[in-house]
């Protein structure tokens, strides 16, 4: 029966690919989109070679910063935690700038939250997983960040269709805006699911502490017994934050260039 356990996929990478899908959601229903905005606004692609270089260069080095500060502190969910809230938070604000400058610092700001976030979330892929099966952890994470790829340019054109007939906005600069805006949606659903999964191990490990109290009156030592069993049921499995942790998405037209690339990756995984 361990061995079995053993060579199931951990709940953690479940949950971190689950996250991974809605973060590379988010991401792609914006950056497949970045030339055409930034050709609206006015500007061209020398812009667009400034911003990817730049962006690309933050996020290599602080990979690098990153492994070596979560291997002193050993905090590794609270960088992971940072870098997607980080990335989350201020990638939604590109529907926001006035000019195409104002771009780099965002893509940089965001490139900032995957570099803190990479090396420790792989350390804590490693570190959860029995070897025998790493590579197939791994192989699930990165699926699970391909799905997430081939789910962001649907979920942009499935936007701006409803926005352009709709909602019957004509201006493209506008309906852009409002989709990058929007892609703030399945990056706090990534944020919330880290979240939910830290609070249910805080409430199980609260109900364990009670289960353990010696004395001090109250209900019968065994109805506290039952009463926690059932809670960490409910906790374990059929609770908000267990629900999140295995959660699945289902699987004018520009991002659709992008999913073919991302469907190709998700066959290599």
């Amino acid at each position: 029966m361990k061995r079995n356990s053993k060579r199931q996929i951990p709940q953690v990478v479940i949950m971190l690919g689950i996250v991974s899908l809605f973060t590379d959601a988010a991401s792609e229903m914006i950056y497949p989109l970045i030339p055409v905005y930034i050709t609206a606004l006015g500007s061209g692609a020398i812009i667009l070679g400034v911003i990817e270089g730049l962006a690309e260069t933050t996020a290599s080095l602080l990979k690098l910063i990153s492994g070596v500060i979560s291997d002193k502190i050993g905090k590794r969910k609270i960088l992971v935690l940072a870098g997607y809230t980080i990335s989350s938070l201020i990638r939604p604000l590109t529907g926001l700038v006035a000019s195409a400058w104002q771009i780099i610092l965002i893509r940089m700001f965001d490139r900032v939250g995957k570099g803190i976030r990479t090396a420790p979330r792989d350390a804590l892929i490693a570190s959860s997983t029995d070897e025998s099966i790493r590579g197939k952890a791994y192989g699930f994470h990165r699926a699970m960040d391909h799905t997430g790829a081939v789910a962001g340019p649907v979920l942009a054109i499935i936007t701006l269709i409803v926005l352009f007939h709709g909602f019957g906005i004509k201006d493209s600069l506008q309906a852009l805006r409002w989709t990058f805006l929007l892609a703030i949606i399945p990056g706090l659903l990534a944020v919330l699911t880290i979240i939910a999964r830290a609070l249910r191990r805080v409430l199980i490990q609260a109900v364990d502490c009670l289960g353990q109290e010696a004395g001090g009156g109250g209900l019968p030592s065994t109805t506290r017994t039952g009463k926690q069993v059932g809670m960490r049921h409910t906790l374990g499995s059929d609770g908000i934050a267990q629900g999140l942790d295995h959660m699945f998405l289902a699987d004018d037209l520009v991002p659709m260039q992008w999913a073919p690339f991302a469907v190709k990756g998700l066959r290599h995984n």
